[in-house]
């Protein structure tokens, strides 16, 4: 279920990519801008790709090592992914 939830995620990085260039074509985002915002999106899809191939190292890197349950919140620390 982890590595589904990663692919949704990785899947959703790449259609957001397309509506970037989407706007930047009809003139609603400056260019710089949209290669800013890309640049932000391909390095969380190297990061979900790297998630995607290795989930247990993942999941514990981003739970803690300690001994939880997936369904636990309440287990080791969390951490976010920011882009920008």
């Amino acid at each position: 279920m982890f590595v589904s939830k990663l692919a949704d995620a990785d899947g959703e990085t790449a259609e957001t990519q397309v509506w970037l260039d989407f706007a930047r074509d009809c003139g609603y985002m400056p260019v710089k801008r949209r290669d800013e915002l890309t640049k932000g999106y391909e390095e969380a899809g190297k990061m979900l790709g790297t998630m995607i191939s290795m989930p247990k190292n993942s999941y514990l890197a981003l739970n803690g090592a300690n001994n939880c349950s997936l369904l636990s919140n309440t287990c080791g620390p969390s951490y976010r992914i920011h882009l920008m």
